[in-house]
Formats: C-alpha cells, structure tokens, sequence
C-alpha cells in the first residue's frame, strides 16, 4: 500500500530535479546514492506538502467531502469506502506530481522574465540570457566557471590566455560554453575566437607566440560617412577545447606580457653610485 507514496515521491522528485534549471545544473556535483537521495529528499518534501495542504483544506473546511461527491457521481461509493486508506494514497501522489509539474512550470514562468530584464546586447535571446542568470546562481565567486561567464557578458570583450597539456598556447575572445549536463560541469568545453597562438618553451615554460589570426578589419560604415567599424573577418575560426586538453586559464593584457615575459633575463641597468667629493665631506 505504501508502494503508493513511494512512487510518487521519486517522480515528483525527479521533476523537481531535472525540470528546474537551478538544480538541474548542479546534478553534475551528486554522484550514485548521493542523487537518489537528492531526488527522495525533494520529492518527500512535496508530499508532505501536499498532506499538509490537505489537512488544512479539511480543517478549514469540513464539509467538503470532494471524494464522496466524485465516488457518488461515479457510481463507485461502495469500492471507495472498502478502501479509503488506498484512495487517499492515489489522490495524494496524483496531487504531488500536479504540484511539482506546477511549480516547475511557475518557475520557468519566472526564469523567463527575469531574463527579460536580464539580457544584455551579447546575449543572443532571452532564453540565452535566462539560462545564463541561472547559470552564474550556480557558480562560485572567483571560479573557472564564473571568469568564463564574465568573459562572454562583458561589454566590451577581454582576451584570454589558455594553456594546453601540450604546452600549446592560444590568447581569445570566449564566445561559448557547454552547458552543464548530468555528469558534467559548465567548463568541460569552451569555444574562443582566437587572436593568437603559440608555445610554452619546455624548459622555462616561457611563452613564444607564433601565429597572429586575423580578427576584424576596418570599414567605412557610411558612403557619407567619415566613421569606421570593426567587423569580423572569419567566424568559422573558433576553436572548441575539452576541459582535459586545458592546463590553465588566465586573463591576458597585451602591454602587461610585454613588460612581464623574459623580463628577469634582460639585461639590467648597471646604477653605479657616484663618488662623494670633498664638498660633500665638508
């Protein structure tokens, strides 16, 4: 009879789970029992709120009797009063799965507005924007996963240094990334843009770069028009990594690399000090 109760806990709990957004991109964080426990404590949570609603229907209003009506309509009265404990089961796991596919549903209601006021000019939609508000809810301060995000919102676009396992080296522009799925995180793929590329030195891991991509081109926006715009030359360019290929990820400043790399192995100044003569002695 309990089998009843159990099966809805586990569908209303799998909806709440995988239809929510919020929690759908943190199933990748839960592994084996740890899920399935997940999925129960959330489903158990709908049905005792669903008992509890009922209870309260009933205490405030102890009239309405919505089964005796139905069952009378129905012809089914006797069958219905022979098994009440059984009906109550029913009624009760058809109103938690009802519940959790309504309270899936006003939340995407919600996550839909929300990316309305949400979305910015690099978003491509607002259900692009929605999905990436839900996204960063889920992602810690100062992580992978959030440098990564910063790069695709911001205005204007920062480059980006990665380094391969195989000391390979590409400076871009993020455009993308791979959406968590149930075993994997939002890193385990990105797509750039890249500017350049080269090499780590294998024996002081210094970098030379070898390959300069052409990016944008300028042109005149206007017959009449003195004005000009970057437009960019080649999207088929992107590059898409694993996030096995990838050793580290850092931002990258063009004038900051060349003041920084090599710089201990250039030749210093010599500061002789100068000779104290006799009137400084006096």
């Amino acid at each position: 009879m309990f089998a009843l109760l159990l099966i809805p806990i586990l569908v209303s709990g799998y909806i709440l789970v995988v239809a929510n957004l919020y929690h759908f991109y943190q199933l990748h964080k839960y592994d084996g029992q740890l899920l399935y426990l997940k999925v129960a404590a959330f489903g158990s949570f709908n049905v005792i709120v669903v008992m509890t609603i009922a209870a309260l229907l009933k205490f405030f209003f102890p009239e309405f009797h919505l089964i005796e009506q139905v069952s009378t309509s129905l012809r089914i009265k006797k069958i219905v009063d022979a098994n009440k404990a059984e009906v109550w089961l029913v009624i009760i796991s058809l109103c938690s799965v009802l519940s959790s596919i309504v309270w899936v549903s006003l939340v995407k209601i919600k996550d839909f507005f929300m990316g309305i006021f949400y979305k910015k000019d690099t978003h491509e939609s607002i259900n692009h924007a929605s999905r990436l508000r839900v996204l960063r809810k889920t992602l810690s301060t100062g992580s992978l996963d959030m440098m990564l995000i910063d790069c695709i919102e911001a205005q204007k676009k920062e480059p980006i240094l990665i380094t391969l396992q195989s000391r390979k080296v590409y400076v871009g522009i993020v455009n993308g990334i791979l959406e968590p799925t149930e075993d994997e995180g939002a890193n385990s793929a990105l797509s750039i843009f890249p500017i350049m590329s080269g090499y780590r030195n294998k024996n002081d891991l210094t970098i030379e770069f070898t390959n300069a991509y052409p990016g944008y081109v300028m042109t005149v926006s206007a017959a009449t028009s003195n004005s000009v715009k970057p437009v960019r030359l080649n999207s088929k360019m992107d590059i898409i990594f694993s996030a096995d290929e990838i050793s580290h990820v850092s931002w990258f400043d063009f004038e900051l690399f060349d003041q920084v790399n090599n710089s201990l192995k250039q030749p210093q100044p010599i500061v002789i000090p100068a000779t104290p003569t006799s009137d400084d002695e006096d």
